[in-house]
C-alpha cells in the first residue's frame, strides 16, 4: 500500500473536510496550514440542536476548494466530477485509476452510513482515494475520522453507491500549471 502522507491528521468532530484538506496540502509539501486554519476559512456548521445533522460539517459549494487555494496563494487547482458522470462503479474506478496515475489527488464525498453502516441515515463524509486494488474491486481510502481514522479498504461498488446516496462526487486536485 502506498502511503499518502507520513503525518495522518485526525479530524475534529464534523471537520472531515478541513482535516482531509490539511492532508492534501501536506502531500503537496504545504505544512504550515492546519485543519483549524482551514475550518476558520470554510463554512462549518456545528452539531447543535437547531441544525439538521445532514447539514453538519463543511458545506462544499462550487469553487470552495479553488477559492481556498486562491485566498491562500496555494498553487493547486480542483476540478469536480459528479457521480452522475459515471454509469456504474466500473467507469468510476477506471477514471480514478487514470487520475491517480497522473498524480492527481482525489477526495471523494460520500454517505458515511451507506459505506460503513446500515444505509439508513445521511451523514456526509469525505476521504482521500489513495489506491485501487484487485482489478478495481477494492479502493483504499485515507479517512480523517475522527471515528475509524486511517487507511480503510472498501469495495468499489459500495463506494460508488455511497457517493450516489449523498449526490456527491470526486474533487480532483493537482498542481496549477
Amino acid at each position: 500500500m502506498k502511503e499518502y502522507v507520513s503525518n495522518r491528521i485526525i479530524a475534529e468532530p464534523n471537520w472531515c473536510v478541513p482535516a482531509t484538506l490539511e492532508m492534501v496540502l501536506n502531500h503537496y509539501g504545504i505544512k504550515d496550514i492546519t485543519q483549524y486554519d482551514i475550518a476558520n476559512q470554510l463554512n462549518i456548521i456545528t452539531d447543535d440542536d437547531t441544525t439538521d445533522h445532514k447539514k453538519w460539517g463543511t458545506q462544499i459549494d462550487d469553487n470552495t476548494f479553488n477559492d481556498f487555494f486562491v485566498n491562500n496563494n496555494i498553487s493547486l487547482v480542483e476540478n469536480y466530477i459528479s457521480i452522475g458522470q459515471f454509469m456504474d462503479d466500473y467507469f468510476m474506478v477506471e477514471k480514478m485509476e487514470e487520475l491517480l496515475s497522473e498524480g492527481i489527488t482525489i477526495i471523494c464525498g460520500f454517505n458515511y452510513t451507506w459505506l460503513y453502516g446500515n444505509g439508513e441515515d445521511t451523514f456526509q463524509h469525505v476521504s482521500i482515494v489513495t489506491e485501487i486494488l484487485n482489478r478495481g474491486n477494492d479502493v483504499i481510502l485515507l479517512d480523517p475520522g475522527p471515528k475509524g481514522a486511517g487507511y480503510r479498504t472498501v469495495k468499489s461498488n459500495d463506494l460508488y453507491y455511497a457517493i450516489r446516496a449523498s449526490y456527491d462526487g470526486l474533487w480532483c486536485i493537482r498542481r496549477k500549471e
